[in-house]
């Protein structure tokens, strides 16, 4: 039982873990972070795609050459906008209604016409919700994508064990 927990605690505390970042030139530990930068990889400001997608929601999308989701973004707000509209008219009617029912004898007016008036007041505001929560999805997508731009996607998984004099080192790529 204790040699199990030697074995454990020696993996988790003395190896390095490294994934996507070529560690092993030459016995060398050193990674120039900049390397990228050297390289001419185009590099994405999260800032930048924050406040684009702010100004203008997509903006940021189209900054990150992500042109796929501009019409998802500008479908749901259109259906969104379309939704509200059609609910904000039906609960104006149904308010102008109910507020014709009341009368001397029935200050409350119609039960009905208040119910149906709640509920289109209540799938109106829901809708504008809705509104909002895509406005703020498309800035924290931007975002996102703006940080995961140079992120390495391909399909090798590669695993690489390497002993040293004093370090016995794990490399995974993905």
């Amino acid at each position: 039982m204790k040699i199990k927990w030697v074995i454990i605690f020696y993996f988790l505390f003395n190896n390095f873990v490294f994934t996507q970042i070529n560690f092993f030139k030459e016995n060398s530990y050193n990674y120039n972070f900049n390397d990228s930068l050297i390289a001419g990889i185009s590099q994405k400001s999260p800032s930048k795609a924050v406040i684009m997608s702010s100004v203008l929601p997509g903006l940021g999308q189209f900054y990150n050459e992500s042109y796929w989701k501009i019409p998802i973004i500008y479908g749901l707000g259109a259906f969104f906008v379309y939704e509200y509209r059609d609910y904000n008219k039906k609960f104006n009617d149904f308010n102008s209604r109910f507020e014709a029912s009341k009368t001397f004898d029935n200050p409350a007016g119609s039960y009905y016409l208040k119910s149906y008036r709640e509920y289109y007041r209540d799938k109106r505001d829901a809708f504008l919700w809705y509104g909002g929560f895509l406005y703020l999805l498309n800035i924290l997508d931007a975002f996102v994508d703006a940080h995961l731009y140079n992120f390495n996607v391909n399909d090798e998984v590669f695993i690489q064990l390497k002993s040293d004099n004093n370090f016995f080192c794990i490399k995974i790529l993905f």
